[in-house]
């Protein structure tokens, strides 16, 4: 749902006078009607005042209101005042929160009000209990802005997909939340990337859950503020008892589950005249089949070539007067989702057409000349991955422009530099590589440190499909010497499942991965330069993080970074690290250089918001309207960020 923003401009703004201080100040709550935590509220309009002329920034983003609102409210700016009116029916006896986040502007700097939260109650009674923690995405420990945190009170694991929620709260920049105005009792909660704003669970949303039930308390803590008499010297330190809200350090995992997609197929090509390619929407473990309707079945007339999930089907025509043909027509029989989500066997008839490129002029006159001389031998290319200098863990490729029908091992050749010498080797393999395309083919063999190889294919060695041969071919190499490399090893405790380690750039991009063996990782072979690392517990074994699934209540793979930070490798060098999974909290452990949502750096406006009125801010610690606290709920005091949630 979307939320009607209209802005209104006083006309005679007052600004700064030119030369004067920086305004570096929010807007200060001044009064309110109602009056904050109002009881027996039944209206709709609440107008809000303050010190100095506001704007609103990204209200539609966020604002929150809890409980959620069918039909959100309407705000107004004008001046110093703030108008909402709001447009949904008001539940008896519950306590609204009103979150700006840091949406209310000054006029002039747009200093932020930071968290400002606005608080009344239909009923007799303030809820005044408060939860909070942080969302980090699962795979990689970011934090997740801008998503809904929500609690039921419906225990039910189906609430989460057919009741919106009770109450919710929204991640700031950092991805910390705080759910406020909370009645005593058992919760659960759960984070939603709400696509279509219906508060409630849908396939193909992303969300986080907590195995946990949730039980808002609250305890008495001290704490000392400061009075300074200048800006260097401490005036007094005063110590204050204040009210802390429990818990403040749920963490919560956002995935997105992997939902089986429908197969179908997406679109097919015939980009040359002697293949076309046929494009699923999934994997399928079944291969289609083709009829052919304009020209002779033949079990000869193409070859398949295919990726390993059968989703990307290359088809090669083999036969001259087939690919000569510009439009084929052809009968697919294959597994296609039906209504019922199921797959079932469906039928359709294609037509598949090679539209030549035109040639101009010059490229006619060229062909003509070409038809009037004698025939020129077409031969069967290739592209060599090959740098002068190889890499001593790296494979060869030889990569063919189509499918190989047949070709000569011996034709083959692999030589190293003795003296002044060529030995011939004979210790490799040269296969096939399947998981790549059927056109590729790599050598491999144990290198030797240092040394200088040459590696040629004779005349004729490959045939292609079409009966084309390969010109002779040959190109010397080196490979780097072990000096040029560094070797990195983690000793890794307090792990208890099956699990890789992944070497990451800068970018938080993964680099190389190994197996977890021993509750040891080694990474031999390693460039020199800056490495940061982390560990999936691979739990089912498979080599990749996998997601999560609510409904079997599986929580997605478990990520943990090396909180050490980065590791800076030489060449000639070898380092042992010790990798305690535990020693430090999950909200911690990732290095600020590899963070993409890096925390922004404190203004002195930022630090002036804890001056005012405060009931604390996100995550026990949110800048709220003044309470006037009900006889039966504690009174709310100065919040500070458990330690445990900071970065």
């Amino acid at each position: 749902m979307a939320l009607l923003l209209l802005g209104i401009y006083s006309c005679a703004n007052m600004a700064n006078p030119t030369g004067g201080p920086k305004d570096e100040d929010p807007p200060k709550f001044v009064r309110s009607n109602p009056n904050p935590n109002s009881l027996k509220f039944n209206k709709k309009k609440i107008e809000i005042y303050f010190d100095e002329n506001i704007q609103l920034d990204k209200i539609s983003e966020k604002l929150v209101i809890s409980p959620p609102q069918k039909k959100m409210p309407t705000v107004k700016f004008l001046g110093k005042r703030l108008h909402i009116e709001l447009m949904d029916t008001l539940q008896p006896n519950t306590t609204y929160t009103i979150d700006f986040g840091d949406a209310i502007v000054d006029n002039n700097e747009r200093n932020p009000l930071q968290n400002f939260v606005f608080s009344f109650s239909t009923g007799d009674v303030i809820d005044s209990l408060e939860v909070s923690g942080i969302l980090l995405n699962a795979a990689n420990l970011e934090p997740v802005s801008g998503k809904i945190v929500g609690l039921h009170k419906n225990l039910h694991d189906t609430a989460f997909t057919t009741e919106p929620f009770y109450r919710i709260g929204n991640t700031d920049a950092a991805g910390h939340f705080s759910i406020k105005n909370l009645s005593e009792g058992s919760y659960r909660i759960f984070a939603l990337g709400d696509l279509n704003r219906n508060y409630k669970y849908d396939p193909g949303e992303e969300i986080a859950f907590y195995d946990s039930l949730i039980v808002p308390r609250f305890e008495p803590r001290l704490r000392n503020d400061t009075v300074w008499r200048d800006s260097i010297t401490v005036d007094t330190v005063i110590t204050r008892e204040y009210t802390h809200y429990l818990p403040d350090d749920i963490l919560l995992h956002f995935f997105k589950e992997n939902v089986v997609k429908n197969q179908f197929l997406q679109k097919y090509e015939r980009s040359v005249a002697n293949k076309f390619t046929f494009f699923f929407n999934a994997p399928s473990k079944e291969l289609p089949e083709i009829v052919p309707l304009n020209f002779p079945d033949s079990d000869d007339w193409c070859v398949l070539e295919k990726n390993p999930t059968n989703d990307t089907l290359h088809y090669w025509i083999t036969n001259p007067a087939v690919f000569k043909k510009d439009t084929l027509r052809l009968q697919i029989n294959y597994l296609k989702t039906d209504s019922l989500k199921q797959l079932s066997l469906f039928t359709d008839t294609l037509t598949v057409v090679w539209k030549k490129t035109k040639l101009n002029e010059k490229k006619k006159k060229k062909e003509i000349e070409n038809e009037n001389d004698s025939i020129e031998i077409q031969y069967f290319n290739s592209t060599i991955q090959l740098a002068s200098t190889l890499d001593i863990n790296r494979s060869l490729a030889v990569e063919w422009e189509t499918p190989v029908k047949t070709y000569n091992p011996d034709g083959i050749h692999l030589e190293i530099r003795q003296d002044t010498l060529w030995k011939t080797l004979k210790n490799y393999s040269f296969e096939q590589d399947e998981s790549q395309n059927l056109r590729t083919f790599r050598l491999l063999t144990k290198w030797t440190p240092g040394g200088e190889y040459r590696f040629s294919i004779d005349s004729a060695a490959f045939f292609s499909i079409y009966d084309t041969h390969n010109k002779a071919w040959s190109s010397t190499f080196k490979v780097k010497k072990l000096e040029e490399y560094s070797v990195l090893y983690f000793n890794i405790t307090n792990l208890n499942s099956p699990a890789f380690v992944e070497l990451l750039d800068k970018s938080d991009k993964p680099v190389r991965k190994a197996p977890v063996k021993n509750f040891s990782a080694e990474f031999p072979f390693l460039p020199p330069g800056t490495y940061y690392a982390r560990i999936v517990l691979d739990e089912n074994d498979n080599g990749i993080w996998d997601a999560g699934n609510y409904s079997n209540q599986i929580q997605p793979e478990t990520v943990y970074y090396f909180y050490k930070g980065g590791i800076k490798l030489m060449a000639n060098f070898e380092d042992e690290q010790e990798w305690d999974l535990t020693a430090v909290p999950t909200v911690r452990q990732k290095p600020q250089d590899v963070l993409q949502n890096k925390p922004k750096e404190k203004t002195s406006s930022a630090s002036n918001a804890g001056t005012r009125n405060t009931q604390g801010t996100r995550g026990n610690s949110s800048t709220s309207a003044p309470r006037n606290p009900s006889p039966t709920t504690p009174p709310r005091g100065i919040h500070q960020m458990p330690g445990n949630l900071e970065r």
